[in-house]
């Protein structure tokens, strides 16, 4: 499959979503707020993903 240009800037905003999350976790920094945060920014990211699939 190719993705076309924003799909791979989400893909990149996942990736990063994705690493602040684990970051977080291991640090022993997350909070219930922060993983809903980021669990809608990864969703928004997936919805956008599909949104502008070719």
């Amino acid at each position: 499959m190719i993705m076309n240009k924003i799909q791979r800037q989400f893909v990149v905003v996942e990736v990063m979503v994705i690493s602040l999350l684990l970051w977080r976790f291991y640090s022993d920094q997350l909070t219930i707020y922060n993983a809903m945060m980021y669990t809608l920014i990864y969703i928004a990211c997936m919805l956008g993903w599909f949104y502008f699939k070719d």
